[in-house]
């Protein structure tokens, strides 16, 4: 599956620079907490009234420092930072990994520590109410090793619309910087089956894989 072109997202207003860097894909994020609402920012794309239901996500991470928390994946129903969104689902970077449930103004956290300065290569599943979060020390995922699988039992089987390619977590208090790199999301979506036993072509009778509704007149199935 084609990772996501960042710089097809939506990015707030970003007076302070806070995303200081939006590549095809990969981010840059210099996540402040500040009595400055200029640094509230985040970076998402609408998919549509409950796109997100069942799924399974990869991305890559790494934190540089950890003064303060960032969001590195999430999906909500509201164009507003993760702190605000409810309910929400996301991957904070702190002092820990942390994957959050937001519901009804309460947060739901299950959180594993690493180590400043290593990326982590995350795999993050919805099925139903189960949430779970692997994180893999290789990009390769099960060609390395398993560091941890975070879990949740989710309050409600959420669908949600918006994708977050990152998002502050920012309140009025004294000044905190961290720096966090973001990269490679995949969100696994597009064809998943076989045509003539083809795994995925990239093409069928000129038509995108990702746009098939019919071939040749046939519906698929």
């Amino acid at each position: 599956m084609a990772v996501e072109d960042y710089t097809t997202y939506t990015e707030t207003t970003d007076n302070n620079s806070r995303i200081s860097l939006v590549g095809t894909n990969h981010i840059d994020f210099d996540t402040r907490r500040s009595t400055d609402s200029d640094d509230e920012v985040w970076l998402y794309n609408d998919r549509g009234v409950d796109h997100f239901g069942d799924f399974e996500h990869k991305v890559d991470c790494k934190y540089n420092n950890f003064a303060w928390a960032g969001i590195v994946w999430g999906l909500s129903n509201a164009e507003d930072q993760l702190l605000d969104a409810d309910p929400h689902i996301g991957v904070m970077m702190y002092d820990d990994i942390y994957l959050r449930e937001l519901y009804s103004t309460t947060q739901y956290l299950d959180s594993w520590t690493g180590v400043v300065g290593t990326w982590y290569y995350l795999t993050i599943k919805k099925v139903g109410t189960a949430l779970t979060c692997k994180i893999y020390d290789n990009a390769n995922r099960e060609a390395g090793d398993l560091l941890a699988t975070l879990s949740l039992t989710l309050h409600a089987d959420h669908k949600f619309r918006y994708i977050y390619g990152c998002s502050t977590w920012w309140y009025s208090s004294t000044l905190r910087s961290s720096n966090l790199d973001i990269e490679n999301l995949d969100l696994q979506e597009g064809w998943r089956g076989k045509f003539c036993g083809v795994t995925n072509p990239g093409k069928i009778n000129g038509v995108s894989v990702a746009n098939i509704a019919k071939v040749n007149g046939v519906a698929s199935s």
